[in-house]
């Protein structure tokens, strides 16, 4: 009667082990505070497409001094919709990340209690199996007790065999609530920065407003003066940018492109929508001035202000800019260019801020397969690392040969030749460090970290690219 009712006590705890009332009351709360501020989420993204049904509207309209005001207005409205969105998107995300917390908690406890429970449980089987059923038998004054007995411990086993799955559904559990956490906490992360830029982008939007009204003093004449001004400078823009993508076509070489109709890019934004494609659109046509007869060089989406754009593949930023700067509203504004690893390379324009660092390039000059083998092999080596950090690596080769075709094939890489033989390597890493390399016995290195020695030789560098052959 001892061992059953000890049996009993095993029994019930493998089948009920809850949390404590406590922690269960304190998630509850925090998934009722989740919905509340899922609430307010809906709440505020119907108030940011009300501002953006305005802003549609107004920008249709003819461009006047009031509706450029109306205009940068309701984009300051939209834009503290957006702001108080992340802000409650944040605080959303620490709700569940604290609430996963304690639901992570909460299944280690249960593994830990019931990996106990069970365990316990074993031994005492372990200890009853030592009686044989003639023992068992003959310890019961009824038939009808020994064959519960018996029923009792096949009960046991079976309990067992079921707790053992359900220790290892919590362990699957417990697994995907750490994962979801870890995700839960990169979206944080996010968001934050989205934050931080979503403030910079309402500044920027105030600092726009202001600059207009001084220079138009509220006048609709000086306005349209200034309208003028501007078209004429976005024309003159445009038409220097259709030269140089001219020069650009004779120096490409089609056999290092993608083939026709791959699909290599992803999309910029999510749910796209398309405003305007590449070539001779029905507006490139009908605007032929603006496009001056080349067609549109580019894809336009639609894009409310502070949305996040996205790369369309992996890649390396070359370059940042601002045609603002010159020419406020006349041609790209803020863009950034993306170098991909598949010789292509993506320009992204009209940007309402730029929240990325142009990648960090190697440039090297001098470099010769004529050395010891050991060095060309330590080199490979090297570049490997440096293509899986996404580091841009040019360099100018002293001959043809194995080893520059080698290089041309990997990615993140540019090689030109310079026909030449030089004994010396010089690497310049970023803009500070200088690697000067001598391969004659006995070989040597010189490191120079000094930032003017590093931009002359950068300088010195492009000047050589420039007239180095493909």
């Amino acid at each position: 009667m001892l061992k059953r009712y000890k049996f009993a006590v095993l029994f019930a705890l493998l089948l009920f082990l809850p949390m404590s009332s406590l922690q269960s009351s304190t998630i509850d709360e925090l998934k009722d505070k989740i919905q509340d501020r899922e609430k307010q989420i809906s709440d505020i993204e119907s108030e940011i497409a009300s501002y953006q049904k305005t802003l549609d509207e107004t920008e249709k309209k003819a461009s006047t001094l009031n509706n450029e005001i109306i205009i940068r207005d309701t984009r300051i409205k939209k834009i503290n919709a957006d702001i108080r969105l992340t802000e409650s998107n944040i605080k959303k995300a620490e709700l569940v990340i604290e609430t996963l917390i304690l639901e992570i908690l909460d299944k280690e406890q249960k593994i830990t209690d019931r990996k106990a429970t069970l365990a316990e449980l074993i031994r005492t089987i372990h200890e009853l199996e030592g009686e044989t059923l003639i023992e068992i038998f003959l310890a019961n004054e009824q038939i009808s007790d020994f064959f519960g007995d018996v029923e009792y411990l096949q009960n046991l086993d079976s309990a067992i065999q079921a707790n053992l799955m359900n220790l290892k559904d919590l362990k699957t559990i417990l697994e995907n609530e750490k994962e979801l956490n870890e995700r839960e906490k990169s979206k944080l992360s996010t968001l934050r920065s989205d934050f931080s830029a979503r403030k910079t982008i309402e500044e920027n939007i105030k600092k726009d407003k202001a600059a207009l009204l001084k220079k138009t003093q509220q006048e609709e004449a000086k306005y349209q003066q200034l309208l003028d001004e501007r078209e004429k400078a976005r024309a003159e823009i445009i038409a220097e940018i259709n030269e140089i993508e001219e020069q650009l076509r004779l120096l490409i070489d089609p056999s290092q492109l993608p083939p026709k109709g791959t699909k290599v890019l992803a999309w910029p934004v999510e749910d796209p929508f398309i405003t305007q494609g590449y070539g001779y659109t029905v507006f490139a046509v009908k605007r032929s001035d603006i496009y001056q007869g080349k067609g549109h060089n580019g894809i336009d989406f639609r894009a409310s202000i502070g949305t996040p754009i996205l790369a369309v593949a992996d890649g390396v930023v070359v370059d940042t800019g601002n045609t603002d700067l010159t020419c406020l509203g006349g041609s790209y504004g803020k863009w950034i260019v993306i170098k991909h690893s598949n010789n292509l390379a993506t320009v992204y324009a009209h940007l309402s801020l730029i929240n990325v660092k142009k990648g960090q390039e190697i440039l090297g000059m001098g470099i010769t397969e004529k050395k010891d083998e050991k060095f060309n092999e330590f080199w490979r080596q090297w570049q490997t690392r440096r293509i899986k950090k996404k580091i841009i690596g040019k360099h100018l080769f002293s001959e043809r040969g194995d080893y520059l075709k080698e290089f041309k094939k990997m990615k993140y890489t540019e090689a030109r030749v310079l026909d030449g033989f030089t004994p010396v390597t010089v690497d310049i890493f970023g803009d500070e460090i200088v690697l000067i390399l001598n391969y004659n016995e006995p070989a040597s290195c010189t490191v120079i970290h000094d930032k003017n020695t590093a931009t002359s030789f950068i300088n010195f560098f492009y000047q050589l690219w420039k007239i180095a052959e493909r």
